[in-house]
């Protein structure tokens, strides 16, 4: 994981095609060669974005009033909100992370008083009324697909930071291309299996990683590797009651 964009707090904004370049691997072989660093805890790639290395900054030794701890302590700080949700999520070991938790507490990204990321009984078109009239729709329609899947549940008012979440969408409408390219299996069934991995794996999870999880785009784009080996086990596929195959059927069909 040391490439020259490597820093003082192994936090840091890398692509895959930058992952693929300096490690001559293809994005294929590279996606569970991540997924086996992250359950070992070594490397979690965010986001397609960034890159976490939890015990980075243990072997930097820091000290209470050196220029590594300052260094360290900046990029902490800067870090976007869910960037810096996940690197307390990933367990990450630095002795003085309880410091900047006095400067900048850690909370998990809102959500309504009265949202449950199980709840499949939600009611799909009163969601879909929350989110915000005055955005324009994306023009991506697999994104808006993704989009709408995911306001139904969640208003976008919850999301966090919105327009990451929309970009989220669009990222997600080029995994889901892809995954349905080289699986041959339709996106909108693929989707809603992709849907009732995440719902299945959070409503079993014991972990913070899943305990913690939000049915948004940001949230479902943190576990897509996750929920792509979840789905792709032939022998636990999602069971789903009534109403979660109501909301699957009725939020993401396949528009004419």
């Amino acid at each position: 994981m040391t490439n020259p964009l490597t820093n003082i707090a192994g936090i840091y904004q890398i692509t895959m095609d930058r992952v693929a370049f300096d490690t001559g691997y293809d994005e294929r072989t590279l996606q569970p060669m991540l997924q086996r660093f992250a359950d070992a805890g070594k490397a979690i790639f965010y986001h397609d974005e960034w890159m976490i290395l939890p015990s980075w900054p243990k072997h930097q030794r820091p000290k209470e009033r050196d220029n590594v701890r300052k260094g360290i302590d900046n990029i902490l700080m800067g870090l976007p909100d869910d960037v810096y949700e996940m690197v307390h999520q990933g367990r990450y070991q630095y002795k003085y992370l309880h410091d900047i938790e006095k400067l900048r507490p850690f909370k998990p990204l809102a959500r309504p008083s009265n949202y449950s990321d199980t709840d499949t009984d939600t009611d799909t078109d009163s969601s879909l009324a929350q989110a915000p009239k005055t955005i324009a729709p994306l023009k991506d329609d697999l994104a808006a697909r993704w989009e709408a899947a995911f306001v139904a549940k969640v208003p976008m008012s919850a999301w966090g930071d919105i327009g990451r979440g929309r970009r989220d969408c669009g990222v997600l409408a080029k995994k889901l291309r892809a995954l349905s390219k080289d699986t041959g299996i339709d996106e909108t069934a693929l989707a809603s299996s992709l849907i009732a991995s995440f719902l299945t794996l959070k409503s079993r999870g014991k972990a913070d990683f899943w305990r913690t999880a939000t049915f948004t785009p940001t949230g479902f784009l943190a576990r897509w590797a996750e929920v792509v080996d979840e789905t792709a086990k032939e022998n636990s596929k999602p069971e789903m009651d009534e109403s979660t195959k109501q909301f699957l059927e009725g939020v993401y069909a396949k528009r004419d």
